[in-house]
């Protein structure tokens, strides 16, 4: 088992109607790459959140997204969404 720990950027942008939703996620290699990525996309974005996660592409193995930091407006449920 090769287990990693993955750290996702995940922006949130205003769409249709103003109705938040979730763009495009991006990789970060560290901790301190995704809360840097997060405090530059909420001054232009409706807001961002950072997870860590650990993976095994081996067996295909998610285990459970832990959040780093939030900024910004977040959709409602999104966060309780991601542990179910």
């Amino acid at each position: 088992m090769a287990l990693r720990t993955e750290f996702i950027v995940i922006p949130i942008v205003v769409g249709k109607r103003g109705k938040l939703t979730v763009g495009t996620r991006e990789m970060q290699k560290s901790e301190a790459a995704a809360i840097r990525m997060v405090e530059r996309l909420s001054l232009t974005k409706a807001g961002a959140i950072a997870i860590a996660q650990d993976v095994d592409s081996e067996t295909e193995f998610f285990g459970e997204p832990r959040l780093i930091l939030q900024m910004g407006q977040i959709p409602e449920g999104f966060i309780e969404a991601m542990a179910a």
